[in-house]
């Protein structure tokens, strides 16, 4: 068993709708529910915890689309704030951290994490070459990747970093691999290999895209 932070505190400044991204729809659905119905079908998640930035509008849509086992929060300022937060009432050894946002998470996708020893950070390769423009410098892109969510941690080790973060006044991580790079407790970790479609919502193209696949999955012939 183990517990999940699902990260819902977005403001979705990027995407321009006016109100955070998580709740806008596509399919006729809100983003934010694609993920947590996932989550319920699965025996092996035990307690969501739900950090928000819209408490009652989360409220009402996770009574609306019968959700199980969740307990919302106020979500911070950041998403680091919201995360340790959230880590506070996590009861199992091990925790997974999902974001409202990509709702193409799959079972067999969040099994092969859960399954994967140590703390777990999924990625995709780039297919552009990056460029350092700060330094003019071209970067080598089979050197550098993207990581996506769901990521799982080993609890006492996200939740001490975090700790550290916030005593030594680092703010900000955009990411928990990062934390606890710039905290200094690595762990052991296991890299594995994202799914192109685990694609994180963030500018009004991506809600395009969000159609697109969910029309191709369906069967539909995308014009």
């Amino acid at each position: 068993m183990i517990d999940v932070i699902y990260l819902n505190g977005g403001k979705g400044v990027r995407v321009g709708l006016g109100y955070p991204k998580q709740f806008a729809r596509i399919g006729g659905k809100p983003i934010m529910i694609y993920g947590l119905e996932v989550l319920n079908k699965m025996d092996e998640i035990g307690n969501i915890i739900i950090p928000s930035s819209d408490e009652d509008r989360t409220f009402e849509l996770l009574e609306k689309y019968n959700i199980d086992n969740w307990k919302l929060l106020c979500g911070g300022e950041t998403r680091q704030e919201s995360v340790y937060r959230a880590l506070k009432y996590i009861n199992t050894e091990a925790v997974l951290i999902c974001e409202a946002v990509r709702p193409f998470m799959s079972t067999q996708f969040i099994t092969e994490i859960i399954e994967s020893y140590g703390n777990v950070v999924p990625y995709t390769k780039l297919n552009s070459t990056p460029f350092d423009y700060i330094n003019s410098d071209i970067l080598n892109r089979n050197r550098i990747v993207m990581v996506q969510t769901p990521q799982k941690y080993i609890t006492n080790q996200l939740f001490k970093s975090h700790e550290l973060a916030e005593k030594q006044g680092l703010k900000n991580s955009t990411d928990d691999l990062d934390l606890m790079k710039r905290i200094g407790l690595y762990g052991n970790y296991n890299f594995i290999e994202g799914k192109e479609e685990n694609i994180k919502i963030t500018t009004p193209l991506d809600l395009h895209i969000a159609e697109a696949i969910l029309k191709y999955r369906a069967g539909d012939k995308i014009e």
